[in-house]
């Protein structure tokens, strides 16, 4: 029987898809069409809807100095250098900087259409920013600079800007006028410059207050070691200075020279040959508002501690090094000021009662303690019963004005009553007149805290004498009932925010020639 034959192959058959006419238009027609609209709808979304919803231009600000900010129609867009785009139409573009005459100009904006996603408009607008106020902005700059000084720890997310540096920058605005300015801040600098980063802003700084923010020629560069060999020689403890903000590795290296070891040397000696003398002037007393003051004789002393084991002191680990000062003669109080006798300030003075605190808050003049009376302090002996705490140095200051209105005929005009310096609060506290000023509560004095001043005192005067080189904290002094008995010596030294208000701080006055 035959079997039945049957094949693997499978059939297969053509599928033929045929478009039907659409609206009388053969299937070639429409489709065209339609690839035309694809085509067209493309270039428009791609070519001109950018145009037409963001039509305008994009303006590149580059401004001299860099920093300001610009604003478009009082709308702040961004800080310069920057690109900024501005609509078709008219507009009021300002540029702006603290310190500098802010540049206004009314503009019109054209645009483009065509390709603005691919190839927008721009436009470059220069700006070169006028100085208005070159002292206004040292001021501002050393308070800020000085904000940093005081900082211990410096950590990666938290880094010194280059305020010095900048401020340069910014000075060459000024032309000539301004580098002259900028070469007398650089001279006080010193006093504030406490860290490594610091003085990395310092170097660059000064460098280019003799370059013009240009590159150091081999003949700047000479006359830049130069100025800093006289300045490390000029008599004070630039050495010291330099060794105690060094990175450890480089102060290793510093403190092996025989260079450093020689100044070292040298100053050790200058301290010991120091020689303490008082004046000749006649001890006196006198009461204004029935308080008390002692004259203090002018005199020559070692501020920042006596020569009594100076050879054992490790002066190059010591924060303030003593130098030897020298202090006119003045009157001071017998005792920190009492709330009796600040009560008589505030009776005729109402704005500083403790009622007006919230005025006095706004104004930043105090802190929410003002005046406040604390269980702790009020039970300590350390502490006199009656002495006036939780008091700002505002308040104190105002205190020391209106204490200048009762001097009698005899000083009132020539006479002026204030806080004391730190060296005079020093002079008066090492002769122990009237009485022992630590461990009771530190004591506002009247000039700013420069961290590093004690390596510069020939800094002090042109410090303390120009209202420019204004710092963040004002010096303290004393020790206070808080610290451990005989922890705080007559030279420690300490700053505290000036509207500061705390338990642990008190203030007595000076009469003293005004300045």
């Amino acid at each position: 029987m035959a079997k039945k034959q049957t094949s693997d192959d499978t059939s297969q058959q053509d599928i033929h898809v045929t478009l039907k006419p659409f609206l009388g238009m053969k299937p070639g027609l429409y489709l065209t069409i339609i690839y035309a609209l694809l085509l067209a709808l493309i270039i428009y979304l791609v070519l001109f809807l950018p145009g037409i919803r963001k039509n305008g231009s994009h303006l590149r600000f580059s401004v001299h100095p860099a920093g300001a900010a610009v604003y478009v129609d009082g709308q702040y867009a961004g800080a310069a250098p920057c690109e900024v785009f501005v609509s078709r139409g008219n507009h009021t573009i300002v540029v702006s900087k603290p310190f500098f005459e802010p540049a206004e100009m009314p503009m019109t904006i054209k645009g483009r259409v065509f390709a603005s996603l691919i190839a927008p408009r721009r436009l470059a607008v220069p700006v070169d920013l006028a100085m208005k106020d070159p002292q206004g902005l040292l001021s501002a700059r050393f308070e800020e600079v000085n904000k940093w000084a005081l900082i211990d720890r410096v950590f990666y997310n938290y880094q010194v800007p280059p305020v010095l540096t900048d401020t340069v920058k910014d000075l060459s605005a000024a032309g000539n006028a301004g580098s002259a300015a900028a070469a007398e801040w650089i001279s006080v600098l010193p006093a504030v410059v406490s860290n490594e980063y610091i003085l990395k802003d310092y170097i660059d700084a000064a460098s280019r207050t003799v370059t013009g923010n240009g590159a150091l020629s081999p003949l700047q560069a000479v006359s830049m070691v130069r100025d800093a060999a006289v300045f490390i020689d000029s008599g004070g403890a630039s050495a010291l200075w330099l060794g105690s903000i060094l990175p450890d590795v480089q102060k290793k290296i510093l403190q092996e020279t025989d260079w450093y070891k020689k100044r070292v040397a040298d100053y050790v000696e200058k301290i010991k040959a120091a020689e303490k003398s008082v004046s000749d002037e006649i001890a006196a007393s006198l009461k204004v508002s029935g308080i008390s003051f002692s004259r203090i004789p002018g005199g020559n002393f070692l501020a920042g501690g006596d020569r009594a084991g100076i050879n054992t002191r490790n002066i190059e680990k010591e924060k303030d090094v003593p130098f030897p000062s020298s202090v006119p003669g003045f009157f001071i109080m017998d005792y920190e000021v009492s709330r009796e006798e600040y009560a008589m300030f505030t009776a005729e003075n109402p704005e500083w009662r403790k009622e007006n605190l919230d005025a006095l808050l706004k104004e930043k003049l105090v802190t929410g303690d003002y005046l406040a009376v604390d269980e702790a302090a009020s039970e300590n002996p350390a502490v006199p019963a009656d002495s006036q705490y939780n008091v700002s140095w505002w308040a104190a200051d105002a205190f020391c004005g209106w204490l200048t209105t009762k001097l009698p005929p005899s000083l009132a005009g020539d006479y002026e009553v204030r806080l004391p310096a730190e060296l005079e609060w020093e002079w008066a506290a090492g002769n122990r007149l009237p009485a022992d000023f630590t461990d009771g509560l530190w004591e506002w004095c009247g000039n700013w805290y420069y961290p590093e001043v004690f390596f510069f005192p020939a800094l002090w005067d042109k410090l303390d004498n120009n209202p420019q080189y204004r710092g963040t904290e004002k010096s303290v002094r004393g020790g206070s009932w808080a610290n451990q008995p005989g922890s705080i010596k007559n030279e420690t030294r300490g700053s505290q925010p000036p509207d500061w208000c705390t338990p642990f701080l008190g203030f007595r006055a000076v009469i003293a020639p005004k300045k």
